[in-house]
């Protein structure tokens, strides 16, 4: 869609879209937490990579720090040598 002309936002637009980021975004960060506490890691763990894609920056203190409880809960067993490790592979975060 091409704009012709310029069209100011207001600080109330602004304030409107802030709030419905938000809103949208806190709802999806706590769709992630119902996920993880029924055991289902997997969905939680692809919600959160969607999260982040979608939001960036935005999710990032939030999302890191769901990250982090997930990791957090990963099983630990040990390995040949004797060592502690967790079960599963990283996801790459």
């Amino acid at each position: 869609m091409l704009l012709l002309k310029r069209v100011e936002a207001t600080r109330t637009d602004l304030s409107i879209a802030g709030r419905r980021i938000d809103e949208e975004l806190t709802a999806q960060l706590s769709k992630w937490k119902t996920h993880s506490r029924v055991a289902n890691r997997s969905t939680a763990r692809r919600l959160l990579g969607k999260i982040d894609a979608r939001y960036g920056g935005l999710a990032a203190p939030r999302s890191v720090e769901l990250a982090a409880i997930d990791e957090s809960r990963r099983p630990e067993v040990p390995t040949a040598q004797g060592e502690v490790s967790c079960a599963s592979v990283r996801s790459g975060w």
